[in-house]
């Protein structure tokens, strides 16, 4: 089933149990149809929503999710409880984190055109060295990507064995984003890493979750992509509830990576996907060690008070 058409069923589910139930339709800051947490793919429990309308209108996600854990599982014989640890660390930080950090913009998500220059730097790197990409190693048991079943590959432009790649590159690149970030933000940014250019394959899978400090700022640019339907980019706005963020060549999507949850929980319809990630951080070293002593003070329940989002 299409995302298309998933939506289209999720104004259906609201509009007909409107009638039976004082809940009005749910809608988006953006006014669209959606749907809150743990409803397409697990993201603060590892489990489903109970009531979610997912197994009806979603393509049993239920049996999707069963099945991406088992394969990792299977994957890995020998320590398949590797693969629960990985993932009940990803739905606690997508839990704890986004409640302990400081939001800079009201929606925490912004769609833009890359600039010109930077998208024909990457699209012609991309080019010219398709045929070097390597196969990404991903960390025993990491339940982020299902590489088992849909393995993920690298075209790197730190590379400097590649002609053109290497620090230089890297340095157009950030050069060129870098004003665009800034005045979303209204941060001076820092460069903390640039990763890609990243290639998912058919059926490719990207869990929610939320980037690790001190990472705050981060863009995708869709480098390439030869797909049969969108595969949407899933964002939990500053209401709680998802929209879907479709994406062409040369757009940008610019997000708060620390604080927005974030994925593609619906599998991927296509040969492939490309992208390449920025990340900008910003954070003062007393920010990220607060941060990180609430982390660790919730994670067993000593504390429970939230920290003030603007601080």
């Amino acid at each position: 089933m299409k995302v298309s058409a998933i939506i289209s069923l999720l104004t259906v589910y609201n509009t007909s149990t409107a009638a039976s139930s004082s809940n009005q339709q749910v809608r988006n800051a953006f006014d669209e149809p959606s749907y809150g947490v743990d409803v397409s793919f697990p993201v603060h429990y590892t489990r489903f929503a109970s009531g979610s309308m997912g197994d009806d209108f979603m393509d049993n996600r239920q049996e999707i999710y069963n099945k991406f854990m088992d394969g990792c599982r299977k994957h890995y014989p020998d320590n398949p409880k590797s693969c629960d640890i990985t993932e009940q660390d990803r739905v606690d930080m997508s839990l704890r984190q986004p409640a302990s950090m400081q939001n800079y913009t009201n929606t925490g998500f912004k769609k833009v055109k890359a600039p010109e220059h930077v998208f024909d730097l990457l699209t012609n790197y991309w080019k010219a060295h398709y045929d070097n990409r390597q196969q990404k190693k991903w960390p025993k048991g990491n339940t982020y990507v299902n590489h088992w079943s849909s393995p993920t590959y690298m075209v790197n432009v730190e590379e400097q064995s590649l002609r053109g790649g290497g620090y230089s590159f890297k340095q157009k690149i950030w050069q060129g984003v870098k004003p665009i970030l800034e005045e979303w933000t209204g941060m001076e940014l820092e460069e903390s890493s640039m990763y890609g250019i990243r290639q998912y394959t058919d059926g490719a899978i990207l869990s929610p979750h939320a980037d690790r400090n001190p990472l705050i700022s981060s863009c995708i640019i869709n480098v390439d992509q030869d797909v049969d339907e969108d595969w949407p980019l899933e964002v939990y706005g500053r209401d709680g509830l998802a929209v879907n963020v479709t994406m062409e060549p040369g757009d940008m999507v610019l997000y708060e990576s620390h604080s927005l949850i974030h994925g593609r929980p619906f599998p991927l319809k296509g040969r492939y996907f490309a992208n390449i990630f920025i990340r900008k951080c910003s954070l003062p070293i007393w920010h990220i060690y607060v941060s990180f002593v609430y982390q660790v003070l919730t994670y067993d329940g000593i504390l429970s008070l939230r920290l003030p989002t603007n601080w």
